[in-house]
């Protein structure tokens, strides 16, 4: 199988590298596609227990993401401007009804 990675352009300035998979011939339609997003936004709050932070992208909208261990939730205030990547993806299968 081929690999296919193309270079996006996400909605209001946030972009990321997709990759997925061409099917074969005969295989039912599917298959995943995965990117990473890099976006400015500011901290709305942080749950040190759950590891979660909510954010306000650059774009308006807001989103909630566990973070990692390697993020020291102890130096994050609510209200700072931070730099976020994240990986967003969707997969899509065919089956009959």
């Amino acid at each position: 199988m081929a690999q296919v990675n193309d270079r996006i352009a996400g909605r209001n300035g946030i972009g990321g590298v997709v990759g997925g998979e061409e099917q074969s011939v005969g295989a039912k339609p599917g298959g995943t596609v995965a990117g990473t997003v890099k976006a400015s936004a500011r901290i709305l709050a942080v749950n040190p227990t759950t590891r979660m932070v909510k954010l306000k992208l650059a774009d308006g909208t807001t989103k909630t993401l566990k973070v990692g261990d390697a993020v020291n939730l102890n130096q994050v205030k609510v209200g700072e401007s931070v730099t976020v990547s994240y990986t967003e993806s969707v997969a899509i299968t065919v089956s009959k009804p």
